[in-house]
């Protein structure tokens, strides 16, 4: 302890810029006994720690070495639990053993935001897995969730009482994060009031931080954030035109999903020229996916396959960016933009499973038709090459 203590009283001192007289001064000790500790000849009384550590704004535990340890054990923590989650993805494999992990760490380092965080994610997720997601058309159309039977949801409502609780205590961008997953489940529940008051705080669209970063730079950098503004604003309006779509099951009753769906892809050509995507492969395999649901319901058959095999081109290209450490998108307006590749998935393709990856309406009526045509087969046999 004494090394240790010792050490980091010198370290401290040193970046603050404080001699050791200025230090003595504060502590109302010698600058001699301050030399010796740091000298590792004794080591101060217990009583006057407290203000050591206040002097130098760290804590106790940081004071004596502690901290690094902490963040050791607590990244192992989360390390593990995201291994246990990749797996847990979609299936209902090791999803005990996660939060079982995770309420352990809890135990070990109470409060940890990081932990709970990371708990509040597992739960929303096995929510999801063992609960399931249910929605109903309400007497005028409108899509609803299932509020009666999601608030028979342990996992969410677990995961609310915990958002709940972080956020009145937290802060930055982990405040951010709560309030997010906090109105997801709020909505998924059925706590409208509470969702609206808390919808509320987010900042206005022209707030984001890209836009923001914009008047913090010049020349190609403030290009580069515009752009990326650029990107943000796209995707969010491709996501809430399906979103919207989805709203009202009026839309389903002609062909305006079909049109919304076929609308979205065709903005997508005009947004990228020169068809270099990008990340937005990823969204394309969705819109794909969901598109051929939507032509096979209205007779196009042939359309549906075409639209299954266009999906499976952009989920390898979207794949295909794992590789590439440099890539840059090559579009005019998007030129400066880096594309970010190092969480891109390289397991084997699960775009059968995913079919149609948005099941409004609902396609179990179709599901047995589509999957005993015989380019079904061979489709799901391409995704495994």
């Amino acid at each position: 302890m004494q090394l240790e203590l010792g050490q980091k009283i010198r370290e401290l001192r040193h970046r603050d810029g404080r001699t050791q007289e200025m230090l003595a001064d504060a502590l109302g000790v010698t600058s001699q006994a301050i030399s010796r500790w740091e000298a590792n000849g004794g080591y101060p009384d217990m009583e006057i720690i407290p203000a050591i550590a206040n002097y130098f704004g760290v804590s106790i535990d940081e004071l004596f070495g502690y901290e690094n340890d902490r963040e050791r054990k607590v990244d192992a923590i989360i390390k593990r639990s995201e291994e246990l989650h990749r797996v847990d993805w979609g299936e209902d494999v090791g999803i005990d053993e996660c939060i079982e992990l995770l309420r352990d760490g809890l135990i070990e380092f109470p409060g940890n935001e990081r932990i709970m965080l990371r708990l509040i994610v597992v739960l929303r997720d096995a929510g999801f897995v063992r609960e399931g997601h249910h929605s109903l058309w309400d007497k005028d159309g409108f899509f609803t969730p299932d509020i009666e039977r999601h608030r028979r949801n342990k996992y969410w409502l677990e995961a609310i009482k915990l958002l709940e609780r972080m956020s009145n205590t937290s802060s930055g961008e982990t405040l951010y994060d709560v309030r997010y997953e906090l109105l997801l489940l709020y909505d998924c529940v059925g706590e409208y009031d509470k969702a609206y008051e808390l919808a509320n705080t987010f900042p206005i669209l022209q707030l984001s931080r890209s836009a923001a970063l914009g008047f913090a730079s010049n020349g190609i950098k403030r290009a580069e954030y515009g752009e990326k503004y650029l990107i943000e604003l796209f995707n969010e309006l491709v996501n809430q035109m399906i979103a919207t779509l989805q709203l009202c099951k009026m839309n389903y009753e002609d062909d305006t999903a079909l049109k919304t769906v076929e609308n979205a892809i065709k903005l997508s050509e005009t947004f990228f020229t020169d068809g270099n995507y990008g990340r937005f492969n990823g969204t394309l395999v969705q819109l794909y996916l969901y598109l051929s649901s939507l032509q096979w319901r209205s007779g196009l058959k042939d359309e549906a396959f075409v639209s299954l095999y266009k999906a499976l081109d952009h989920a390898k290209a979207f794949q295909a960016l794992a590789n590439e450490k440099n890539a840059f998108y090559t579009t005019p307006l998007l030129r400066h933009v880096r594309i970010e590749s190092g969480d891109i998935n390289r397991d084997p393709l699960t775009l059968a499973e995913d079919w149609p990856w948005w099941s409004f309406p609902d396609t179990s009526d179709i599901e047995n038709e589509i999957k005993a045509d015989p380019r079904w087969a061979e489709w799901v046999k391409r995704t495994k090459e």
